[in-house]
């Protein structure tokens, strides 16, 4: 889940799967892995343009539609950002729901410095335009790859601070 907070809104992205959590997981954990797809529905705040009104009792399926406004998907209205810096920020790779996140995130556009607080371990992925100067975790230099054709750099690490430098100034 996805929890994105505005002046005005919280929106809350999460998905959607017919199947239940342990089925999910089993099926993750199980060799060889079982795949479990993508969700059927992604939610906004809750809500979705899609609705199982075939498991749903007779009384709700029949005035299931999407006239109904329990069934609209929210709108909100967008406007365009700034561009903080040539970088994307990813996040934890190979992991599976196991409440492992990006805590916090915080750009210095003159130190050139991008040090999200992560809780959680395992690779951690961000794209960048350029490959960065430096990884560091607690301050170490740490090793890591980037791929120039996909832009993305990953390192493996533990529950830690860790620092992605682009070893320029003024993102």
């Amino acid at each position: 889940m996805i929890a994105v907070e505005a002046a005005q809104h919280t929106v809350l992205l999460n998905d959607w799967w017919h199947r239940s959590t342990y089925e999910q997981a089993a099926g993750l954990a199980s060799v060889p892995i079982v795949w479990v797809g993508e969700p059927q529905s992604l939610l906004i705040n809750g809500r979705s343009r899609f609705m199982n009104c075939s498991s749903s009792p007779a009384t709700v399926a029949a005035s299931c539609n999407m006239a109904h406004p329990y069934c609209a998907p929210a709108v909100f209205a967008v406007r365009h950002l700034p561009l903080r810096g040539p970088f994307a920020l990813v996040g934890l790779i190979d992991m599976f729901n196991a409440g492992d996140a990006i805590e916090e995130c915080a750009i210095d556009a003159t130190a050139a410095v991008v040090p999200p607080r992560v809780c959680g371990c395992g690779r951690f992925g961000a794209y960048f335009s350029w490959r960065p100067a430096r990884c560091t975790l607690d301050g170490a230099d740490v090793g890591f790859t980037y791929d120039s054709d996909t832009r993305r750099t990953c390192s493996q690490w533990g529950p830690h601070w860790i620092n992605l430098s682009q070893g320029q100034t003024g993102l």
